[in-house]
């Protein structure tokens, strides 16, 4: 095809998809979401790690803000991420739904709530300065 071919259906593409609200839908192979995703592994090994230190009260205030308020945008981030099906891509909002709560939605809702809950009650006296 030439590139104008090429050109007028990614374009005819990309008005569909805003006219029919997918065009907040990112790509899951793009630089932003590979950014975000190593930045998620970063904060799940600091979890992994840090979590069993806080029954010796050793946490950090910041990093546990941090990664609560990651986690919680992940779970947006999560509906508004296209996902691979049988080795195609699937961008529509509605399947992207459907697989997150089929997947990840109820380990979300299990640990996300109860990592804020832990945050907001925990007494300021059992956060260290570094």
């Amino acid at each position: 095809e030439s590139p104008v071919a090429v050109r007028y259906q990614t374009s005819a593409k990309l008005f569909e998809a805003e006219m029919t609200g997918q065009g907040c839908v990112q790509h899951p192979q793009t630089h932003g979401r590979l950014f975000w995703d190593i930045l998620g592994l970063l904060l799940l090994l600091y979890d992994v790690i840090m979590v069993p230190l806080t029954a010796f009260q050793v946490t950090n205030r910041v990093m546990s803000w941090l990664t609560c308020l990651y986690w919680t945008f992940d779970m947006a981030a999560s509906c508004n991420t296209g996902f691979y099906s049988a080795g195609k891509l699937e961008m529509r909002r509605k399947k992207i739904m459907l697989n997150y709560v089929r997947t990840w939605l109820w380990l979300d809702l299990l640990v996300t709530p109860a990592e804020w809950c832990l945050l907001l009650i925990l007494p300021n006296s059992r956060y260290t300065d570094s």
